[in-house]
């Protein structure tokens, strides 16, 4: 096959930063789609993969540099074989972007991207203590997705994906438990899943039986 699919549930608030500053209120924003609505940049994701891959090789106590070059592309090689991620999209993305276009048709100017966002996020604070004191202008906030989203992309290829490697992609995103900033201070706990291009749940279990069986 050379298409699959991916799925991301958010076990805590999960901050995707996009890099950049929408406003002065939020020093740290979130990637966001034409209609506001937050996704998970695919590239970003792409990189824990990679991590992740050589993360199951040493559990598995398997040499993948083969796969992992095959799936992922080598460094610094432009040319070669590697797997494309699409960005991921909340579960029910397509007819809330049906919905905001019909109303925004029916209300001009009414539904704004920040009011849409905000649906979906909340805004965390901190600042920096020195001898219990917090310091002058050390306060910042972040914009963090709310526990319990779930995200779904798309996995392609420009060739057939061997059965083998399917079983590694699926043990590698089972593998992969924290996305985005702050995951040492509780943020960014995730549940990654692989699925068929029907939609269709790839067992963790059955994967790693068929590695082991091909290895």
């Amino acid at each position: 096959m050379n298409h699959l699919n991916y799925s991301i549930e958010l076990l805590s608030d999960t901050v995707p930063a996009s890099g950049l500053t929408a406003s002065a209120i939020v020093d740290t924003e979130i990637a966001v789609d034409s209609f506001g609505l937050p996704v998970i940049p695919g590239k970003r994701l792409k990189g824990l993969m990679r991590e992740s891959l050589l993360e199951v090789g040493e559990i598995t106590g398997h040499d993948l540099q083969l796969p992992l070059d095959s799936l992922f592309g080598q460094v610094g090689v432009a040319d070669g074989y590697s797997i494309m991620l699409s960005d991921a999209s909340l579960s029910d993305s397509e007819g809330i972007r049906l919905w905001l276009s019909w109303a925004n048709e029916k209300f001009p100017g009414f539904f704004r991207d920040s009011m849409v966002l905000e649906s979906f996020t909340d805004i965390r604070r901190q600042t920096k203590l020195k001898d219990g004191v917090a310091v002058k202008h050390s306060l910042r906030s972040m914009r963090v997705l709310k526990t319990g989203l779930t995200f779904f992309g798309s996995i392609t290829s420009d060739r057939e994906i061997p059965g083998a490697e399917v079983s590694l992609l699926a043990m590698t995103l089972g593998n992969l438990r924290f996305l985005g900033l702050n995951r040492n201070r509780g943020l960014g706990r995730i549940k990654c899943e692989l699925l068929d291009s029907t939609g269709t749940k790839i067992s963790q279990t059955t994967a790693y039986k068929k590695f082991m069986e091909g290895v």
